[in-house]
């Protein structure tokens, strides 16, 4: 595997800033390089933002405001559709935070989407996206946003990367043809896809 050199990068995108029970991602990235660094704006803005007082944000935001704010003179901050750099493009996936992003990768005709955090588990948060998960800030729009990404994933055929898929994290989101019934515990191994007539995950 290439070595990256903290030294070498220019920019430095993140899908999200700060999440639960973890040190925010800008802080860690503070200490590794001393690129550019490119966010959400609707993530800033709500990491930023006078009062969390009652929400699930409350025990992560002195984290945040302590680790990513000192970075603000830093920062590019990007919409829905945003261009981080010449063949990579933000797209909002709020839910797991209020402003996380997913990016796709285009080169040479083809297609790649970084999914972030939009699914926490490669067997759950495909064939059950509506299921609640305990690390999503909103677990409605989370729900969501699982139910519209790997549908589009699955619809174009296009192969993602995700945070928590199994080695080597590299896969595609299909449909399968079947519509019949299916049982809640359906597992997934290698390269089989289930009968579910959810979405399935082909590990490549």
């Amino acid at each position: 595997m290439p070595v990256v050199r903290p030294q070498t990068l220019r920019s430095s995108s993140y899908t999200f800033a700060c999440r639960s029970g973890q040190r925010s991602h800008g802080g860690w990235s503070a200490g590794f390089c001393q690129c550019a660094h490119i966010l959400g704006q609707t993530e800033w803005d709500f990491w930023t933002s006078a009062d969390h007082t009652g929400t699930s944000a409350a025990h992560h935001i002195q984290a945040a405001r302590s680790k990513v704010v000192p970075l603000e003179n830093k920062i590019t901050f990007i919409g829905n559709n945003g261009k981080v750099a010449r063949g990579i493009t933000g797209m909002l996936a709020a839910g797991h935070t209020p402003g996380h992003m997913a990016f796709t990768l285009e080169a040479a005709g083809r297609n790649l989407l970084i999914t972030g955090d939009t699914a926490n588990h490669y067997v759950a948060s495909l064939q059950r996206p509506d299921w609640e998960v305990a690390f999503d800030m909103d677990k409605t729009g989370a729900a969501e946003t699982r139910k519209r990404i790997f549908g589009m994933l699955a619809a174009d055929r296009l192969p993602f990367i995700g945070y928590h898929m199994p080695h080597p994290s590299v896969a595609t989101s299909n449909r399968s043809a079947r519509a019949s019934a299916c049982p809640r515990d359906v597992p997934i191994r290698n390269s089989t896809p289930t009968k579910c007539p959810q979405l399935v995950l082909w590990r490549h």
